[in-house]
């Protein structure tokens, strides 16, 4: 039986994580970049971006001490989106998603792969507030 709140963050994510031993992870990290800002387009509180990124990403709701810690991180920043990127890298670097995602395999490899991807978040946003200026 799903708890309400896995229920509710597994509706914020449209690519939910597959636990997939050899799949490519490109897809899901292009989806992982995107989505900080589109919950925070949409309205979705703190609380909500945390436990999305932590469903997209590890498959699981975030524990009690990570949720309180990630929305008071979420909460102080100027810019929510960035902020929101910043915990998905966070959570894209930790044994537990390189063991989930199948990347602990060749880690040097799956970091490169990361580190393509993270330097691509965000350039959308960007991209969106100087088409919001003009």
């Amino acid at each position: 039986m799903f708890r309400p709140a896995l229920a509710a963050a597994l509706a914020l994510v449209t690519v939910a994580p597959a636990p997939a031993q050899d799949q490519n992870p490109v897809p899901l990290l292009k989806r992982v970049g995107a989505l900080p800002g589109e919950l925070v387009k949409a309205g979705r509180t703190d609380a909500e971006i945390a436990d999305a990124l932590f469903v997209i990403t590890l498959g699981r709701l975030p524990k009690n001490t990570e949720k309180e810690q990630t929305v008071k991180f979420l909460s102080a920043a100027k810019d929510r989106a960035a902020a929101g990127r910043d915990l998905a890298w966070a959570l894209v670097n930790t044994k537990e998603f390189f063991e989930l995602h199948g990347l602990d395999k060749n880690p040097v490899e799956a970091q490169k792969i990361i580190a393509k991807f993270v330097e691509a978040w965000g350039k959308d946003d960007k991209k969106d507030k100087k088409d919001e200026k003009k």
